[in-house]
């Protein structure tokens, strides 16, 4: 590596224009929150519906999902 690339390099990761030379990490985006009045599934009694099929009782909610107006 010649002279004028090295002193580049090292001024960059000084800068932190090279995260990972500087060992500066981009921080992960955050998490949308849960919307509020939202009810985990499984939970939700207005919703949700049972059926038996071959001795087996299976779940699933209908109705759920963002409503437009």
């Amino acid at each position: 590596m010649n002279t004028p690339l090295a002193v580049v390099l090292f001024s960059l990761s000084l800068s932190g224009s090279l995260p990972g030379l500087a060992g500066a990490q981009a921080r992960p985006p955050a998490t949308a929150a849960p919307a509020i009045g939202a009810v985990k599934y499984g939970a939700n009694a207005a919703a949700g519906r049972t059926f038996v099929h071959d001795g087996v009782k299976l779940y699933y909610e209908v109705g759920i999902g963002s409503r437009t107006r």
